[in-house]
């Protein structure tokens, strides 16, 4: 039923639907222009709540820095294009970690890398983590990497700037939006410039600092409390 529904909404586009609704509750500014094009709704921009009692700031280790890709292992999310951005590092300096968190299509192609997880390795593969150990890698890392080819909204970039882990991206869909002044932006498929980014970020810690307290700055919005009383104001002015 629910694939049925889907598919219905995705031929109607929810026209039918969000057509001079009373509110219509986009995530943000890039899909309200989306659904603009298509309904004559009142639009009132919601962002997607994150839970701030789980994704929330701790004191990082000194030491060792590390970088971390959290998120499908599907080509759109860009896990291949991390990993080579990530060997190239490796190859080039010896003080950083590498996590990968996610399930997906290009797991298999990522799992003969697994040998690298042994003792000494610099790359770790997880899968399948409870929302709290996820919150535990963004902690532990020092940049979230996401060469991702569009986000609608971007909830690991959300979340990882909830626990005050800056984020290098793509200039793509709302992910300017979502990160703010909380991360590092480039333009989608030039990742030399990503990587060079990257590095610029791993070698000036005042500006990892920076970034971070901008992060959970700008990502107080999507707190679920927030997000959440914003819901409910909107539903009294509507049932008005």
């Amino acid at each position: 039923l629910k694939r049925k529904l889907f598919q219905l909404y995705n031929i109607s586009q929810g026209r039918r639907i969000i057509k001079n609704s009373d509110a219509v509750l986009p995530f943000n500014k890039n899909e309200k222009k989306q659904l603009e094009k298509i309904s004559h709704g009142k639009f009132n921009i919601v962002p997607c709540p994150i839970n701030h009692k789980i994704y929330r700031p701790k004191n990082k280790r000194s030491g060792r820095l590390t970088l971390a890709f959290v998120g499908p292992m599907e080509v759109w999310k860009g896990p291949l294009v991390a990993f080579d951005i990530f060997k190239k590092i490796e190859k080039e300096r010896n003080d950083v970690d590498f996590i990968f968190v996610g399930n997906g299509t290009l797991t298999h192609q990522l799992s003969m890398y697994r040998s690298l997880n042994r003792k000494g390795g610099r790359f770790i593969f997880m899968r399948n983590l409870s929302t709290r150990q996820l919150a535990e890698v963004y902690n532990k890392a020092d940049i979230l990497v996401s060469p991702t080819f569009y986000e609608s909204f971007g909830c690991t970039i959300a979340e990882s700037m909830m626990c005050g882990t800056p984020v290098v991206s793509t200039n793509v869909g709302a992910v300017p939006e979502t990160i703010g002044n909380g991360g590092l932006l480039t333009k989608y498929g030039k990742w030399d410039d990503m990587k060079d980014k990257i590095t610029r970020l791993l070698d000036d810690s005042h500006m990892r600092k920076r970034l971070s307290k901008n992060a959970i700055k700008h990502s107080n919005q999507y707190k679920d409390d927030v997000v959440v009383k914003k819901i409910h104001d909107i539903y009294k002015n509507v049932l008005k």
